[in-house]
């Protein structure tokens, strides 16, 4: 009678199912650790003005699904103008509803119905997070995929 030792497969199974786990919680860990540095380049490299920090205290990042096989997570400065200051303006007319009331230049105040604003540059600060993003996160699967590759090679 032949008799097979199945041991030495159901641990190799074994080893390489907690591989593939520890591969799948670096990877989801690498997700928050790339929207963490993401945040601090789009403040730290920002070149507006932040009159209130309304704009920058709303640059977040976090993630929103992490489940064994999945993560996903979102990055966004979460006010009503952030684009606007991110990718610029064209020179525009404002108009008030029925006035505008705003602080000029010399520190006086005026209220008109409509003014002509000049446009803005773009400041690209949340282009610079994504791309901060993108390749924090390429290194970290890159490392994850490494570690694993040592694992299988044994």
């Amino acid at each position: 009678m032949l008799m097979l030792d199945l041991e030495p497969i159901f641990q190799a199974e074994a080893e390489y199912e907690r591989a593939m786990v520890r591969f799948d919680e670096r990877v989801r860990r690498g997700l928050q650790t790339a929207l963490d540095e993401s945040v601090r380049e789009g403040v730290n490299t920002r070149h507006y003005k932040d009159e209130t920090g309304l704009l920058t205290s709303r640059i977040k990042g976090f993630v929103e699904i992490s489940t064994p096989g999945a993560a996903e997570g979102i990055l966004g400065a979460f006010t009503d103008y952030a684009s606007f200051v991110n990718s610029g303006t064209l020179p525009h007319e404002i108009h008030g509803n029925p006035f505008l009331t705003f602080k000029a230049r010399d520190g006086s105040w005026v209220t008109t119905r409509m003014v002509h604003h000049p446009g803005t540059k773009p400041d690209g600060f949340m282009f610079r997070a994504f791309l901060k993003t993108e390749k924090i996160l390429l290194r970290e699967v890159e490392v994850a995929t490494a570690e694993l590759q040592r694992l299988l090679d044994g």
